[in-house]
């Protein structure tokens, strides 16, 4: 794209554009980190060692009364599950496969 093109408004809305959407990245990305937090604690009220099944409802209840979404603690449950420290079981439930990381 060649700048010389655009017209000399164009630059500046691109610049306000560009300084919206980082905004955005770093308010979902806050707010991922702030979910994680929650629901890794949450596993620590309920005692979750490995080889420990866990009922996603004893999780995810608590977690949606204090203002988190399921949309937002599923991505924080798939997030642990990619990093292998959860599985997901059907039945809405999850196995613990390792110890919680440090915080």
């Amino acid at each position: 794209m060649a700048l010389t093109n655009q017209a000399p408004g164009d630059m500046d809305m691109d610049m306000e554009t560009i300084g919206r959407e980082k905004r955005y990245e770093a308010n979902i990305m806050s707010r991922f980190t702030e979910t994680e937090i929650a629901l890794i604690e949450r596993l620590r009220a309920l005692k979750a060692l490995p080889d420990t099944s866990i009922n996603v409802f004893d999780i995810g209840v608590p977690l949606t009364a204090a203002g988190f979404t399921q949309d937002e603690i599923m991505e924080v449950l798939f997030a642990l599950e990619q990093d292998k420290i959860v599985a997901l079981l059907p039945g809405n439930r999850l196995m613990m496969l390792r110890e919680l990381p440090d915080g």
